[in-house]
């Protein structure tokens, strides 16, 4: 499966994300569950939410077409990057929550192969 690499920006948040589907369903489904927790306290926490905090919140397609494969070491250099911009990104895990030394290593061995 395909995926792709979008970035939530808001005044003063990056989020960077991947998902398998539309970005504009998913950036529907972190609203949904912003407001949800914000307005009740109920449901999950995720980084995301911060974005919500301010009024405007953009998102854009900075990948499409990546393979499920190294959507994580992609999400993972965009987070690096907005972070070496200045940018408060807001992600509070790896991008898949795993070592990502040894993403790396099985990434190289899956380009090797490739």
């Amino acid at each position: 499966m395909v995926k792709k690499i979008y970035k939530l920006t808001s005044d003063n948040y990056v989020y960077i994300g991947k998902c398998g589907g539309s970005i504009k369903t998913r950036y529907y489904q972190h609203k949904y569950y912003a407001n949800l927790r914000m307005n009740t306290g109920q449901g999950l926490f995720y980084s995301s939410f911060f974005c919500f905090q301010d009024s405007d919140v953009d998102y854009s397609l900075l990948e499409d077409n990546v393979d499920d494969e190294v959507a994580c070491i992609r999400e993972e250099y965009w987070i690096n990057y907005y972070k070496e911009q200045g940018c408060n990104v807001v992600n509070i895990n790896s991008a898949n929550g795993k070592d990502l030394e040894k993403e790396k290593k099985r990434m190289a061995k899956y380009y090797y192969e490739n």
